[in-house]
């Protein structure tokens, strides 16, 4: 027996949104106006081209909706080319969530039958589809930036972390602006922009292939954990017994560990990929000063928590080696330098000397000097 289609209103509908109403055009060509605008002021260099991005955005199909609380104040389908925002939100001041979906639909790439092939960092023809975190968590970093967010610090399930996205998906936005402290942010810009594997392979030249894609599956896996935990927490308020309430806050814990230790774990990876293998082609005076002020500014990226103290262990080991490998490398060619100056000025006061008459202020050269 052959299954039913399901319809698009079908899908919405499973997912609870609801009571929908379009949007008018003036509405919609007002947030199509500052969204382009806001992508081109961002990004000058990534080839945005404002009039094209205005009309491109405002074929977009906007309407608001019941939502339910577990959603995003705004969700783009890709099926039918339309942005969903929720009925509660500010129709007036949209741009928030509109430049995070409106960037999901530009980035989407389809095939010649309208299905999906990619989104941005995302790959659909493969099964299981990695990468779907990294990927918001980068459309994410876009959207802060075309909104000059400043970084803060925040505190989620005991891990301190700065992040320029403190209420959406932050432990994500953290490890994923680590990855682009690796290729460089205009790298992971361009990629997601434009959907292509330009940081994917740049991350795995300084770094491994199977770092990346672990790093990918398990922010994958991280974001999977937060939603589980918000389904926990969600059923919390509704009607159950206090032995259902005991059960439910003992799996919130244990996700919540979970959380900590895939985020460190993720973490860890990153940068022990990064540095080991970027200390294993030092060469030059210049690169040691280039390798520590990397560690420096990665420092600032991390999130640590009172038991996990990771990277400041590897900070200081690493440059211990690196000092270590240098230090007789480093001073012989200081002593070096010191030893060629010493003899040619030595040569000429003996010149000087001679020609001058000046016996006494010439210096006797030996083989020590």
């Amino acid at each position: 027996m052959k299954t039913k289609d399901i319809t698009i209103e079908e899908t919405l509908e499973k997912e609870g949104i609801t009571n929908i109403k379009e949007l008018d055009t003036l509405k919609v060509n007002s947030i199509s106006k500052s969204v382009a605008q806001k992508l081109c002021d961002a990004f000058p260099d990534y080839g945005l081209d404002y009039k094209t991005l205005f009309i491109e955005i405002a074929r977009l199909n906007m309407y608001s909706a019941t939502m339910p609380d577990n959603l995003a104040q705004a969700k783009y389908y890709y099926k039918n080319s339309a942005i969903y925002f929720n009925e509660t939100a500010d129709l007036d001041n949209l741009d928030a969530f509109a430049i995070h979906e409106c960037i999901h639909y530009l980035q989407s790439v389809k095939d010649n039958d309208g299905k999906l092939c990619r989104l941005g960092l995302c790959n659909f023809s493969k099964a299981k589809q990695p990468g779907i975190a990294l990927n918001e968590a980068a459309v994410q970093l876009i959207t802060t930036k075309c909104d000059n967010a400043k970084s803060d610090t925040v505190k989620y399930y005991g891990i301190e972390l700065p992040t320029t996205s403190p209420t959406y998906y932050p432990l994500e936005c953290c490890l994923v602006n680590q990855m682009a402290q690796v290729t460089g942010l205009g790298t992971l810009f361009e990629s997601t922009l434009h959907s292509n594997n330009n940081f994917k392979n740049k991350f795995i030249e300084l770094t491994s292939v199977s770092a990346y894609e672990t790093i990918e599956l398990n922010i994958d896996y991280l974001m999977e954990l937060e939603d589980t935990l918000s389904s926990w927490s969600a059923k919390l308020v509704s009607d159950v017994s206090d032995k259902e309430i005991d059960k439910i806050n003992s799996k919130i814990a244990k996700t919540k560990e979970k959380i900590v230790t895939v985020f460190m774990g993720v973490q860890k990876l990153i940068y022990t990929s990064y540095f080991n293998k970027y200390f294993k082609v030092l060469k030059e005076k210049k690169d040691v000063e280039n390798f520590k002020k990397s560690l420096s500014t990665f420092q600032k990226l991390v999130g640590t928590n009172e038991t996990n103290k990771g990277f400041d262990e590897f900070y200081s080991n690493i440059v211990a080696k690196v000092d270590k490998k240098f230090a007789g490398v480093l001073d012989d060619s200081t002593s070096l330098t010191t030893v060629k100056t010493n003899f040619i000025s030595t040569i000429f006061r003996k010149i000087k000397a001679l020609i001058t008459g000046n016996e006494t202020t010439a210096e006797k050269y030996t083989d020590n000097n």
